[in-house]
């Protein structure tokens, strides 16, 4: 069973300050802004065009800024002039999450086309692949030395332990694409995230629970990912094992969490494995802003020629609307 409360504060709720990307796909164009805690956005450098869309971003300890993003590489963003270096290629995925670990000096990121968790080298550019049979919608963070992130069908909270995943928490109505820890001691930890609409949620890891916080839209366009400058000190904290959870979720997790597009950026054609969906099953496909841009009964393949670059969501759902499943794609 899912234990969800909502309340609304507007007052202050953090005392440090986020970092965001902020996408305006009509222009083709990333921003890095900042959000303090009374939900003021500060616009503090648009990024350099040739850096593709940012898709997630992480501060390391010496203040460097890293992101991941649609030209599927590592970079390191100015804060200053927007200006960006190119570091090492992630190779073909999807990377629309990204995360400094202060304990092992490495950040990690999550292939979301191929189920697979990177450990990526800042320094050597060496890259770490394990797999780990699921896909999250947006960012990870750290949690009680625990790594955490969004499972991209029932958007409950999983962590990964370098063996297994373990779903943690319950939370399959809030999708986030921006997820960071506000932790001011290992003991302390404050979780938040943004969708990609711009509000913004606090998180009780332990007690299944959620609330809504407040809203940055009227100063955003797509919030495509989140840090804090302290958010790797979290990654050093001694491990503390978080109870398994039993979400209810019922018999179509399994062939839903195994739906995949690919490939995943697409050009033209987004492929479908037929064995995991069924003749009575529909697609949506809809921009970061909610609009339906066109829809149509499941098949192997969808044509995407007609969408113009940028990010989309892709819905599937059933006659009766009971069972969905949302995935982000990047058309190219």
């Amino acid at each position: 069973m899912k234990f969800i409360l909502i309340f609304i504060f507007p007052t202050v709720f953090f005392a440090q300050e986020f970092y965001i990307s902020d996408v305006q796909l009509a222009t083709n164009t990333s921003r890095i802004k900042t959000v303090d805690g009374n939900l003021n956005v500060t616009n503090i450098v648009e990024v350099d065009q040739n850096a593709g869309l940012i898709t997630d971003i992480a501060l390391a300890p010496d203040g460097t800024l890293y992101a991941v993003s649609t030209i599927d590489a590592l970079i390191s963003i100015d804060l200053n002039t927007g200006d960006f270096d190119y570091l090492f290629p992630l190779g073909p995925g999807t990377f629309n999450n990204l995360v400094y670990d202060d304990l092992h000096d490495e950040l990690i990121a999550i292939d979301t086309n191929n189920l697979r968790i990177l450990r990526i080298d800042p320094i050597t550019g060496s890259i770490n692949f394990s797999s780990i049979g699921i896909a999250t919608p947006g960012d990870l963070t750290f949690y009680e030395g625990n790594l955490i992130f969004q499972e991209t069908f029932t958007l409950d909270i999983y962590t990964y332990d370098n063996v297994s995943t373990k779903k943690v928490s319950c939370f399959g109505e809030v999708e986030v694409f921006g997820f960071s820890n506000f932790i001011n001691s290992c003991g302390e930890n404050l979780i938040y995230g943004f969708n990609e609409s711009g509000s913004v949620f606090s998180f009780d890891i332990e007690n299944n629970s959620y609330t809504l916080v407040g809203d940055i839209s009227s100063n955003t366009f797509t919030v495509s990912g989140a840090t804090t400058v302290n958010e790797y000190i979290a990654s050093t904290c001694t491990l503390q094992a978080l109870d398994v959870v039993d979400c209810s979720l019922g018999l179509t997790e399994t062939a839903f969490n195994t739906l995949q597009f690919y490939p995943n950026p697409v050009m033209e054609t987004l492929y479908v494995d037929e064995k995991y969906f069924s003749d009575d099953q529909f697609y949506s496909i809809r921009s970061m802003d909610g609009k339906e841009i066109t829809s149509g009964t499941m098949s192997s393949k969808i044509d995407m020629s007609m969408l113009q670059a940028g990010f989309y969501f892709i819905t599937v759902h059933d006659t009766t609307g009971s069972v969905t499943v949302s995935k982000k794609v990047i058309k190219h």
